[in-house]
């Protein structure tokens, strides 16, 4: 039918001399050429129309349409700002210029679809649920979350939604860890149902309940997001990005098994699902699956052509850590490994100039070669551009950095960035983190602060016998720098003892689990730090008592000079008071003195009259 409709405009325009004539044939040419994906003629056409009406607003939109599929998004952004600023009320010409300005600037984005919702709302048109979505979304990128949740809720509108939003489902609802637990269990859903409530989700609604979910994340809300992601599974169980998700809440709270589980099952619905074999990978590999991650990263990239670049970062990371994850390193492998990496992370930055993650391991392969300076600027490069990101954390590249910082001995700035990255992404609550915090203090000969740090990290992970070790060696340090200083307080020596009885329980303590093969340590070398630390504690007893010794004949002759002091001061007061006493007695003497005087003139005078 388009074929034969374009034969007949193409018959009337052969039969026009001038365009100006007749346009309208030409028009209708360049729909149907449209149709049948004749771009360059469709233009042709258009631009033929647009000499003869340069203000028409549809044909104006057709042009812009048109240079977006050619790629020419400068030219389309022209005429569709053209097209908004002749007709400022169509709202179809904001919309247009929305999604072409998104993916640019999301901030004339945001203003052109609030305009058109506007326009639209005014009209007592329907405003799409798209519109909304992307109005929430990049609120949503611009860290503005309220007015994010804000949008994507109208979005949304009524539905099944809001009963877990507003916590009116609090007796179905459990804790984020056994939701995740039950992704399979929906009875949640079947009990709601047997209610009498709606648990229907249309089609058009599962991105923009989606994206819901993503931000109650950012909002720290999970279990009601891992809630959402199984609601969208319980209605489109095809629906791989909400297995992902909830695999990724799985692994933030270090349930590998699970969430390699979810993985799975994403893999099921789509076996070449690039973004599930990539994380498949990942946990394989955090799981010390080296082979088995390998196997997994290959099938991700074919599953591409190699085109994919997380595929490919993440055969650089393999190839990273394969370089060095032995302690004993084969120097010939590793460098074999670490130019592999260095190969694959530049083979994303050549077909993504700015992909923070191959420039972050490129940093990374730099300073494990020893290129300190140079890897310091890539790292400081990419944590500025990942900050200007709520969807990029990036927590390695504050930890790389601090790295940096630690192996040129600039300690206070390794401290304050892991410090921050503590803060920042983790809570203050990862226990990995606290140990590189405490090995910066420990080279810092900061023995107290390693302690406290250690300590916070015990707390975290009770079972990990390494963190506690470190605490003994770091209170062991602390006492016997103390003791080997000239001059020390009481205090201290009192503080030195506590600390080496502490050290001693401690590395007691791991001798007997090391018996028990509990914790892999060389109990040979356990039971030296036990008895070098007594060794120092019964040099430390005799220390403190020689301290407390010197502190009590100290505190004697204090007192001795405090009770001269006092007796010179009764002496002092009282030779005062003596002195007061007498003087105050010479003036009542002589006051009485001049009174008798004075009476004795009196007496005087009245006789001689």
């Amino acid at each position: 039918m388009d074929q034969q409709t374009s034969r007949y405009y193409w018959a009337s325009v052969k039969e026009i001399n001038k365009p100006s004539e007749f346009v309208f044939p030409y028009y209708g040419l360049g729909q149907v050429q449209l149709k049948l994906g004749e771009i360059k003629n469709a233009l042709s056409n258009f631009e033929k129309v647009l000499e003869v009406y340069p203000d028409n607003c549809e044909t104006l939109k057709v042009l812009g349409h048109i240079h977006v599929q050619l790629g020419q998004t400068e030219k389309a952004q022209e005429f569709l700002r053209k097209a908004a600023k002749i007709d400022p009320r169509d709202a179809q010409a904001f919309l247009d210029l929305g999604e072409l300005l998104i993916s640019t600037d999301t901030g004339a984005a945001l203003d052109a679809f609030k305009t058109a919702r506007s326009l639209l709302k005014k009209g007592g048109e329907e405003v799409p649920i798209e519109v909304l979505n992307n109005i929430a979304v990049i609120h949503f990128e611009r860290e503005e979350l309220e007015l994010a949740l804000q949008n994507f809720k109208e979005a949304l509108g009524d539905g099944i939604w809001l009963t877990f939003l507003e916590g009116k489902a609090n007796t179905y609802e459990v804790d984020a860890t056994s939701s995740l637990l039950q992704y399979k269990d929906m009875q949640i859903f079947h009990r709601l149902e047997e209610e009498g409530l709606s648990v229907e989700l249309s089609r058009n609604k599962v991105t923009t309940l989606f994206n819901l979910a993503r931000l109650l994340e950012q909002l720290h809300n999970t279990e009601t997001a891992s809630t959402l992601y199984r609601l969208i599974l319980f209605k489109y169980p095809d629906y791989v990005d909400a297995y992902l998700r909830l695999a990724a809440i799985a692994k933030a709270r270090n349930n590998l098994p699970l969430s390699i589980e979810l993985v799975n099952e994403a893999l099921t619905v789509n076996d070449k699902c690039p973004n599930a074999l990539s994380m498949l990978g990942d946990l394989e590999l955090k799981n010390d699956d080296w082979v088995k991650a390998k196997e997994t990263f290959r099938a991700a990239s074919e599953a591409t052509d190699g085109k994919d670049s997380y595929a490919t970062l993440s055969l650089g990371n393999w190839n990273y850590f394969a370089a060095i994850r032995n302690e004993k390193r084969n120097p010939k492998l590793e460098a074999t490994h670490l130019e592999k990496a260095k190969e694959l992370y530049t083979r994303v930055l050549v077909q993504h100039t700015a992909n923070l993650y191959a420039a972050n391991g490129a940093g990374v392969v730099l300073a494990e070669k020893g290129h300190f300076d140079v890897s310091k600027d890539l790292f400081t490069q990419v944590q500025e551009a990942a900050s200007g990101s709520i969807f990029v954390q990036m927590p390695d590249v504050w930890i790389n950095l601090a790295h940096v910082y630690f192996a040129q001995g600039n300690f206070a700035l390794a401290v304050k960035m892991y410090q921050n990255c503590l803060q920042k992404f983790f809570y203050n609550t990862d226990s990995q983190i606290l140990l590189y915090l405490a090995r910066t203090h420990y080279e810092a000969e900061q023995w107290q602060d390693c302690k406290r740090t250690l300590l916070r990290a015990i707390h975290l992970a009770p079972s990990n016998y390494t963190l506690r070790f470190d605490a003994g060696v770091a209170m062991q340090k602390f006492s016997a720098s103390t003791l080997q200083k000239t001059k020390r307080t009481v205090e201290e020596v009192r503080s030195t003892v506590d600390e080496l009885e502490n050290a001693v329980r401690l590395f007691s303590q791991l001798s007997a689990a090391s018996n028990l093969h509990f914790n892999g340590f060389d109990e040979k070398k356990i039971n030296t730090h036990v008895e070098y630390c007594k060794h120092l504690l019964e040099a430390a007893i005799v220390h403190r008592e020689a301290a407390e010794r010197e502190e009590q004949q100290n505190r004697q002759r204090l007192d001795l000079a405090r009770q001269v002091a006092l007796a010179e001061d009764a002496r002092r007061k009282a030779e005062e008071q003596r002195k007061f006493q007498l003087e105050r007695r010479k003036q009542e003497d002589e006051l009485k003195r001049v009174r008798q005087q004075e009476e004795h003139f009196e007496r005087v005078k009245h006789i001689c009259f």
